[in-house]
């Protein structure tokens, strides 16, 4: 009898280890993907996010026990993750938002640490860059007088006197829109750029010195009445100053 219950207390010792091999009871072993954020160049007051997932190599179910920003630098960097228990096999959702609010280079590390396990360590770096300074071919255009049922259009330009490369946002006033787009036909004045593609919140890039033309259009309304509008071009946040011009214009309908 002896015998035998030694072999059966064999038997129930090699399950329950094979049970803890199962359930995958090992340390978590963390891996991101990507390793790195390189943002690159990005302008004062622009903002850039990046997206990374967070997995466990030993496939198992894990728990975020804190994320570190090394060295801490809010004005630059933000992070978020979610969920902060993950389920075997599934994965967490680190982002990191690029926020300059000055030139130069900067780089943290983000510092990843579960329950129970090693760090990991993600670096993060980017160059901003201020934002292209523009400079207007014409600050007023004044198209005189037009008949009733025809056009007028004049050409003009802006030029960016920055050697780093930015972004235009066009910001129409009222009166004013994008020629050939829905609507504009009701406006007595509208804007095409030459050789850009706009989108729909008026944003398109502009090379380091660049030039680009643009032709304004003028379709009097009502006769023996100067009509005024203006846009704007700005190449930073609305809120910024120093990097917004206005363009003002007027023209008369006349039989």
């Amino acid at each position: 009898m002896r015998p035998r219950w030694i072999l059966g207390l064999g038997c129930f010792a090699l399950v329950a280890c094979g049970g803890g091999d199962d359930d995958g009871g090992g340390p978590p072993r963390l891996f991101l993907d990507p390793g790195e954020f390189r943002f690159g160049l990005v302008e004062v007051g622009a903002s850039s996010t990046a997206v990374s997932t967070i997995s466990n190599l030993e496939g198992g179910a894990f728990e975020i026990e804190k994320v570190e920003m090394r060295p801490l630098d809010q004005l630059t960097y933000e992070f978020s993750f979610s969920p902060k228990s993950v389920a075997a096999d599934e994965t967490a959702r680190l982002e990191v938002t690029y926020h300059p609010v000055g030139k130069g280079d900067s780089a943290v590390q983000i510092v990843v640490t579960p329950r129970g396990g090693d760090p990991v360590v993600m670096d993060v770096n980017g160059t901003a860059i201020s934002p292209a300074k523009l400079r207007l071919g014409d600050a007023s255009i004044d198209f005189g007088t037009v008949p009733i049922g025809s056009s007028m259009e004049t050409v003009s330009s802006i030029t960016n006197r920055e050697t780093t490369a930015g972004t235009v946002t066009f910001d129409p006033g009222l009166n004013v829109d994008l020629c050939d787009t829905e609507g504009s036909d009701r406006n007595t004045f509208c804007v095409k750029f030459t050789g850009v593609s706009v989108d729909s919140q008026g944003r398109f890039p502009i090379d380091a010195s660049e030039t680009i033309n643009y032709a304004v259009r003028f379709v009097p309304q009502i006769e023996d009445i100067v009509e005024t509008a203006d846009f704007k071009l700005r190449t930073c946040a609305p809120e910024e100053a120093g990097c917004e011009l206005t363009v003002e214009l007027s023209g008369e309908g006349t039989n």
